[in-house]
């Protein structure tokens, strides 16, 4: 009998071992600067809770009234990164709606800074048949920050200028062939221009047909938009399109030079000669300050000479930009009373086409 009695006992001491009271793990204190998540996701490796750091509410509002001066006071990028970094913390409903509108002001703001100016003007000009076309274009920094430009990069195609270059060749008989085309040119190494620096890059923009030919002379207008693949203006990146403003190259024979020294002197000379290829030549000469007198030179000696009127009414385009269907009469009558105030704000290539002029 003693052995059911022998395993009653052993069933019994089994019993109050695994049914007795159970031992918890001790509880942990709430901590102010830690939140709990439970995985939302079947994906997770783990059932463990994951821990979190987070700022009281009182820490957010103090940051979020620092933050606001620091973008009112326009010191945008320290702004940005403690944003995003309070972001990371995990704030409640009312302070994460702040931040992300805080952020959106920054960015925008960042938006309208000013960043670059770019201004292009001709390596060579004027040069000659038979010579590439070059130009240079300066980026002046003009955000107060420091800016980097991403350069041409192995694998990459870095930043890009993006040029519209018009080809106007003027012949003796008082013709105009103009040429569009559009040119690239990557920028060959990154770029970097503390406040108010300056840079030049000069372009090699190929022949673009200036070949030797028997037009009097050409002019290559040249304008366009730099766009960066990144443009970092402070430590943020912009995404910004740069103007590039216009410049012209003038292009003629080799052996021409002499021209230059007092061009409207030179016209009135090529007009007596009969010179047509020198009249334009020296036409394509002439400076801004010295159009009025140009102009003043040419109509005087609209005296009905077919041979080189042509060239002539030629020339009065290509400095007015204007025609009277070689009209002598119509181009006496209007000079006069336009001649004063004509070149005030004249921008020459502007316009694609010559304009007729009203009578």
């Amino acid at each position: 009998m003693r052995l059911p009695v022998l395993f009653l006992g052993t069933i019994l001491a089994v019993c109050a071992v695994s049914c007795g009271p159970s031992r918890s793990a001790p509880a942990t204190t709430p901590d102010a600067n830690r939140i709990v998540i439970t995985p939302e996701s079947n994906k997770t490796a783990t059932n463990e809770p994951r821990y979190f750091k987070t700022k009281p509410k009182e820490w957010f509002d103090e940051e979020l009234r620092q933050l606001d001066q620091l973008v009112k006071d326009g010191v945008y990028e320290p702004a940005l990164q403690r944003a995003y970094q309070a972001l990371a913390l995990r704030p409640g409903d009312e302070h994460k709606k702040a931040l992300q509108g805080l952020i959106q002001r920054a960015n925008t703001e960042v938006l309208r800074l000013d960043t670059l100016e770019a201004s292009i003007g001709a390596e060579k000009d004027p040069m000659q048949f038979g010579e590439p076309v070059r130009v240079r274009v300066r980026l002046k920094n003009v955000s107060g920050k420091p800016i980097k430009i991403a350069g041409a990069t192995r694998g990459s195609s870095g930043s890009l200028f993006s040029l519209d270059v018009t080809r106007r060749s003027y012949d003796t008989n008082a013709q105009v062939v103009a040429v569009r085309r559009r040119v690239y040119r990557h920028v060959p190494a990154d770029v970097a221009l503390e406040p108010d620096g300056e840079t030049e890059l000069v372009l090699d923009l190929g022949m673009l047909d200036n070949d030797q030919g028997l037009d009097g002379f050409r002019t290559y207008t040249v304008s366009g938009t730099l766009r960066p693949s990144v443009l970092e203006v402070g430590g943020l990146n912009r995404w910004d399109a740069i103007k590039i403003t216009r410049a012209t190259v003038r292009s003629f024979r080799p052996g021409f030079e002499h021209l230059a020294d007092d061009p409207v002197k030179r016209i009135q000379q090529a007009v007596d000669k009969r010179a047509a290829t020198h009249l334009l030549t020296a036409t394509g000469l002439v400076e801004a300050g010295q159009r009025t007198a140009a102009v003043d030179a040419l109509i005087e000696k609209l005296r009905g000479d077919r041979m080189i009127d042509t060239s002539i009414f030629g020339a009065l385009q290509y400095l007015t930009e204007v025609q009277f269907n070689r009209d002598a009469d119509a181009w006496k009558a209007w000079w006069p009373r336009v001649r004063e105030k004509f070149y005030a704000d004249f921008k020459p290539g502007e316009r694609d086409k010559p304009a007729f002029a009203e009578r």
